[in-house]
């Protein structure tokens, strides 16, 4: 399984609507947030991956690529026919081999408290859950969690960070 940065709006709107569709019957300002956020998929700010077997598209994955010191994974995606075989922890390894590359120091990513499946995949990858965030549009908190691609070992870093991106951060 690879990871494909997509770079025409035609395939990065796919993208969009396939990760955000998961969400929108949910939390229907996901549909505003992508006319709100058009333009950061244009200046590459933004970026979406698809998750590719060969020759079949498996998922999807989006990438807030907010300052050259760290990054947000916005959502991933796999097809539920193509669920349960490792694709998303695959593609979270191959996202955190590029960002590492590209000398990113911190990958951060949210997730609800009740997605437990995420939050245990999370702790496997590695990535320290270092606190919480309150999403006043879906009004529930999310856990908050960082992993450290240079091996800074700067929890005090790292969690600065997180508060200045994400409104209502506690540490956990």
């Amino acid at each position: 399984m690879n990871i494909v940065q997509l770079n025409d709006m035609e395939r990065i709107s796919v993208g969009i609507e396939c990760l955000t569709n998961e969400f929108i019957d949910e939390y229907p300002y996901y549909a505003t947030w992508i006319e709100k956020n058009i333009e950061t998929f244009k200046d590459g700010s933004r970026v979406v991956f698809e998750l590719r077997e060969g020759e079949f598209v498996v998922g999807y994955m989006m990438v807030n690529l907010a300052s050259n010191k760290f990054a947000k994974l916005n959502g991933i995606h796999v097809f539920p026919e193509y669920q349960k075989r490792g694709y998303a922890k695959s593609a979270i390894q191959q996202l955190l081999q590029k960002l590492h590359t590209a000398n990113y120091d911190y990958l951060y990513v949210q997730t609800r408290l009740h997605n437990s499946i995420v939050v245990h995949m999370f702790e496997i990858l590695h990535f320290n859950i270092i606190g919480t965030n309150y999403h006043s549009i879906e009004a529930q908190n999310n856990w908050v969690a960082a992993f450290d691609l240079q091996n800074k070992n700067n929890m005090k870093e790292m969690i600065d960070v997180a508060t200045k991106i994400y409104p209502g951060f506690k540490v956990n």
